[in-house]
């Protein structure tokens, strides 16, 4: 995830962000390569996911 770590983080940290920007890019990367192309439909992949997704992002 190095590579991430060269893109700005849009976010104002007043806003009280909870996640990790880089991981959220992670899921959104995969989760569209596993053809979600819906929020809601990214939504329920990394949810259904969580388990897989912690051993990687945590």
């Amino acid at each position: 995830m190095s590579y991430l770590d060269e893109i700005d983080d849009p976010r104002k940290p007043s806003n009280g962000t909870l996640h990790d920007f880089r991981e959220i890019l992670v899921i959104l990367i995969a989760a569209v390569l596993s053809d979600c192309d819906t929020v809601e439909d990214i939504t329920f992949w990394a949810r259904t996911k969580e388990a897989w997704l912690r051993r990687f992002l945590v």
